[in-house]
């Protein structure tokens, strides 16, 4: 999240190249994902096993984006 965070205003602008960084091409293609985990609304309850499954399948997506 902090490679995204980092070039965040260049990728928003459309001045970040595809390309230009294998790091932040990953983190451009699991931001989504890892926005959604960490949304949890109040109403919504997930176990300690299922939040760590959740979160192995989002680094196993980064890893395959690589």
């Amino acid at each position: 999240m902090s490679i995204f965070s980092d070039m965040e205003e260049l990728i928003r602008l459309g001045a970040y190249r595809k390309g230009s960084d294998p790091k932040v091409d990953c983190a451009i293609a699991v931001y989504p994902a890892l926005e959604a985990f960490l949304g949890q609304s109040r109403e919504e309850t997930t176990t300690i096993a299922e939040g760590y499954k959740m979160l192995e399948a989002i680094v196993a997506e980064a890893g395959a984006a690589v």
